[in-house]
């Protein structure tokens, strides 16, 4: 009853599938992006590793560098964005309730480029803090989102509408998103080496981005009426 109901509404339509496209992109980048800067910055890596450890006393190698290194700029990066989305949501969404579907809409256009560029650039130093402020940006889209996916249904079906986006996301994100990058990689691999072939499924992936920030704008045209709270 509660997917019917909230179906039947234009906005929501649209935010669900943008919603669902979002996690694709995100789940299908993140299992990879320590076998690319392996594949393709190892090397460079194992140097940096090495100098930290003369200076510190112990060397954690490449794969330990980047696994902290990854870990707390994703955490910290996605941390801050998702704090700075709900605050741009706080300020924007009311004076024009669009804007909490604007804001994911412009945030996902954003990514694009600081990530193509992080997949792209020789510096490890820099693609790793480009990825880091990717992070920031491909999170803001969580408070401003879930905020006008709740507005369109009442109450007592918003926990049951936040299980089916959790659901569907994770359905088609976490199902099929590493698969597809995975078998993107594998083909332009046989070709092109595995590191390059992995490099430019991830570019291919971030190309979604562009149709999640339609869907994400194009809701905002009947969002005034869909709102119920």
């Amino acid at each position: 009853a509660t997917f019917k109901y909230l179906w039947s509404k234009e906005s929501y339509r649209f935010m669900a599938v943008a919603q669902i496209l979002k996690v694709f992109i995100q789940l299908g980048y993140a299992p990879f992006l320590a076998s690319f800067y392996l594949r393709n910055h190892a090397q460079e890596l194992e140097s940096q590793a090495a100098n930290l450890g003369a200076t510190f006393g112990y060397d954690l190698g490449a794969i330990g560098l980047l696994g902290i290194v990854l870990g707390l700029g994703n955490g910290l990066g996605g941390a801050l964005g998702v704090w700075f989305g709900g605050t741009m949501a706080d300020r924007y969404g009311s004076r024009d309730v669009r804007n909490y579907v604007r804001i994911p809409a412009i945030a996902a256009i954003a990514g694009i480029p600081v990530f193509v560029l992080a997949m792209l650039v020789d510096s490890v130093t820099v693609s790793l803090l480009l990825i880091f402020l990717h992070g920031f940006i491909v999170s803001i889209w969580y408070g401003p989102a879930f905020a006008a996916a709740y507005s369109v249904s009442p109450g007592n079906m918003r926990a049951t509408n936040s299980a089916l986006l959790l659901f569907l996301g994770n359905l088609f994100g976490l199902g099929l998103a590493p698969l597809g990058v995975g078998l993107i990689s594998d083909t332009l691999g046989a070709s092109m080496g595995a590191g390059e072939g992995l490099r430019w499924a991830l570019v291919i992936l971030a190309m979604i981005g562009f149709l999640t920030a339609w869907l994400y704008w194009r809701s905002g045209r009947t969002l005034r009426e869909d709102m119920v709270s």
